[in-house]
């Protein structure tokens, strides 16, 4: 565990630094840098706010590697994937009102940029039922097991599904709750901007049929990544009082993950035929320039 916070944090701090120093130097762009669809505004509005997330990001991480001696690695990687969390989220919220402050000084909205305004995108009844119900099931995993749970509690397993890894019972309850609480943050979040303020999904030379398709392959990886972490809680809870894991569990994991896997994959194809044409544009843009 210990290691696992230190390469998060690490790369989390590293990244800040980099990313504070070279933000100034390179274009907005939508590979690289704290890219929510509100930095786009303006040059000035992506460097402040590319700024304060690399600092902001960088500050949770340290502050996470000071308190492990403290708290622990486990409390301290729940600081850490929780503070990063809420980070992001503030930061979406905060740079969408840094943007309409940069609007207002800006010339008024032509109406053919009116027309190209992203409408809002609804999640569909799978997206929403599936991580309702696991998370239903969850909560009354809770109330009946907690109770029976031992002092030591399995929280890991390899992959005979055997126990490799045990904490005490409050430690595992704070892992389970934490847990569930970002994924579903994450989750809620996601769908709120996209029903409420899609214009945060914007990228720079992405269509908004695009821009659609890929808030949808979001709305399904995040929906199955919640179901699947209230069932692999469930599945500690229930294997720690009855010494076996829920049937068909393994099946169940190996599915949910391919299935986020081809989505992932999906997602990466789609983006990267998009932005193949944006890179040649930028790339013959500079080649004029020179030129010239």
């Amino acid at each position: 565990m210990k290691e696992i916070l230190y390469a998060i944090a690490g790369t989390i701090i590293v990244a800040g630094i980099v990313l504070y120093i070279i933000v100034p130097r390179i274009k907005p762009n939508p590979f690289l840098g704290f890219r929510v669809g509100y930095v786009y505004v303006s040059r000035r509005l992506w460097v402040k706010a590319n700024r304060i997330a690399s600092i902001t990001l960088s500050l949770i991480a340290l502050t996470s590697i000071i308190l492990s001696p403290i708290i622990g690695e486990t409390a301290s990687l729940i600081v850490l994937v929780l503070g990063a969390t809420i980070t992001v989220i503030t930061l979406t919220l905060y740079f969408e009102r840094l943007a309409e402050k940069e609007l207002i000084s800006m010339p008024p909205i032509t109406e053919e940029k009116t027309s190209t305004m992203i409408e809002p995108i609804y999640p569909s009844i799978y997206h929403i039922i599936p991580p309702i119900i696991a998370l239903t099931l969850l909560v009354i995993g809770l109330i009946l097991y907690y109770p029976m749970l031992p002092l030591e509690v399995a929280v890991h397993f390899n992959i005979e599904g055997l126990p490799d890894r045990y904490t005490s019972k409050t430690e595992a309850l704070l892992i389970i709750v934490s847990s569930v609480i970002t994924v579903y943050s994450l989750y809620s979040f996601i769908i709120f901007l996209g029903l409420k303020k899609p214009e945060a999904f914007h990228k720079p030379g992405l269509s908004i049929r695009t821009i659609r398709k890929i808030v949808g392959i979001l709305y399904t990886i995040l929906s199955v990544a919640s179901t699947l972490v209230c069932l692999g809680m469930l599945d500690i809870l229930y294997y720690n009082v009855n010494e076996t894991h829920i049937p068909l569990i393994n099946i169940i994991v190996v599915v949910f993950t391919l299935l986020i896997l081809l989505h992932l994959i999906h997602l990466i194809l789609i983006v990267k035929k998009e932005y193949r044409l944006v890179v040649r544009a930028w790339i013959w843009e500079k080649s004029v320039c020179e030129i010239k």
